[in-house]
């Protein structure tokens, strides 16, 4: 009972966190529509695999590269999840500021180049720092 109660609020906050990127920033980007599908995509193959990092979970005999490779998922969309934050707010803040429509315009799209592209990096460190852990034992 207390597996699946946990299972049905795990799944919510992440179709949920799915739902909020999708429609605050992949659908607001001043991308073409392909590139859009594309991010959308990525989004629902990520949270397939927050569905089987559930299962492995627990699962006992889940070896740990594959817990590892498992986990990557929930990690990237809480660093998307937080970018959509910042990205949402930005753009909050720009829209109370006074500047000329075109301004505003290369404002939005330099907005979601380094959003995306600040994303895509800090993902890619996050996943390397996480295949190379130093183990520092301390004697006594």
């Amino acid at each position: 009972m207390k597996i699946s109660m946990f299972a049905i609020i795990f799944i919510t906050v992440f179709i949920l966190i799915n739902i909020y990127i999708s429609r605050r920033f992949i659908r607001k980007l001043h991308f073409s529509k392909k590139y859009k599908n594309y991010l959308n995509i990525f989004l629902i193959l990520n949270f397939i695999g927050v569905l089987f990092y559930l299962v492995a979970r627990y699962e006992i005999s889940t070896p740990n590269w594959l817990y590892f490779l498992l986990s990557l998922p929930i990690g990237v969309l809480f660093i998307l999840f937080c970018i959509t934050l910042l990205y949402d707010i930005s753009l909050f803040v720009s829209e109370r500021i006074r500047m000329s429509k075109k301004r505003r315009e290369f404002f939005k799209k330099s907005l979601d180049i380094a959003a995306v592209g600040f994303a895509s990096l800090l993902s890619a460190k996050a996943i390397h720092e996480a295949m190379y852990i130093d183990i520092v034992k301390n004697s006594l």
